[in-house]
């Protein structure tokens, strides 16, 4: 038997307690900051457009009218700016220097930004001529919280693609989701994010039904190919860059399509603006999983188990419970 002196595993204790309290306070503070900044509000600012010089007014242009028609449904929250990149590498390389003097300070971090992160991002969009897209919020760190969409190469080649105009309403979607988390690793999961995304873009595009249709198609496919997985494979960040490693094609069938699905059944217990503009405001509040149980009655492990069980219904069962979702009250 090895005697430990009380005094040692008193002091560990101390210093946990008190290392607990500092992270609790600083996160506090840091919530703080973002509700006097405005962050989770909806701001008079407009958005300010960035385009490659080597892109037209319709790449503009169609972006534009994506941000307007998710704006006109969840609110104008900024300062935003959108970056249109095109496939000419010394124009990207400008527009990538913007893009990192508006999301990061001090000089450092910039260049890191421009040399090792993002930067880099910008230049492949324009490099492999790529239609790709993400929103970015680690300006929310700035005394001034900023955030950005970035968006390659639109409208693409069909004329009447929807594409770039869907990619700038799912983007902007993004952008409205982190407004209403305080703490990056406290908010929706990745499968839940990703879904309403893509599903509310579906919709506001006038493209929901056929999306549904397909989405429960290719869920069961996944399904079939891939019994294993589950949306909980998407759960966070460190299960989704596994799942990316291992199996691209099912990352992103699994966070799209099949996320969609989940998403929708939470919508039919409330309705798509509960989902919206109740829930999902209500993360910065409450955390994850606070907010999921007073939105849905259940839990997020609970609502696991209740999505496997759509998943294995026939393919008319599922479609009976995918009840078509109206923009009500």
């Amino acid at each position: 038997m090895v005697y430990q002196p009380a005094k040692k595993i008193t002091t560990s204790i101390l210093f946990i307690t008190g290392l607990l309290a500092l992270l609790i306070s600083s996160a506090c503070d840091d919530t703080d900051r973002l509700v006097k900044a405005g962050w989770n509000k909806p701001t008079h600012i407009n958005p300010i457009y960035v385009m490659t010089s080597d892109l037209n007014e319709r790449s503009l242009q169609v972006v534009k009218d994506g941000v307007i028609k998710a704006q006109e449904y969840l609110g104008n929250y900024g300062p935003l700016k959108v970056f249109i990149i095109g496939t000419d590498l010394e124009a990207a390389n400008v527009v990538a220097k913007e893009f990192c003097e508006w999301t990061y300070e001090g000089k450092g971090r910039i260049d890191e930004c421009f040399y090792e992160d993002q930067g880099i991002e910008i230049r492949e969009l324009a490099k492999y001529k790529s239609g790709s897209a993400y929103a970015e919020t680690d300006g929310r760190h700035l005394s001034i919280p900023t955030r950005a969409v970035t968006i390659g190469n639109p409208p693409y080649d069909d004329p009447n693609d929807i594409g770039g105009y869907k990619v700038a309403i799912h983007e902007y979607t993004h952008i409205y989701q982190h407004a209403h988390i305080s703490d990056e690793d406290d908010g929706m999961p990745n499968w839940l994010e990703e879904g309403s995304a893509e599903l509310l873009a579906m919709f506001l595009a006038g493209k929901y039904e056929d999306y549904l249709n397909d989405s429960v198609k290719l869920a069961r496919q996944l399904r079939e190919n891939h019994p294993g997985l589950t949306i909980k494979d998407l759960e966070n960040e460190r299960s989704s860059e596994k799942l990316q490693r291992d199996c691209q094609e099912c990352y992103w069938r699994l966070q799209s399509e099949t996320g969609s699905l989940a998403t929708v059944l939470l919508i039919n217990q409330t309705s798509m603006d509960y989902f919206f503009k109740e829930y999902i405001p209500s993360i910065f509040y409450l955390g994850k999983e606070k907010a999921f149980l007073n939105a849905f009655g259940l839990t997020i492990d609970e609502f696991y188990i209740k999505f496997e069980e759509f998943l294995n219904l026939s393919e008319s069962d599922q479609f009976e419970m995918l009840e078509p979702t109206k923009l009500t009250n």
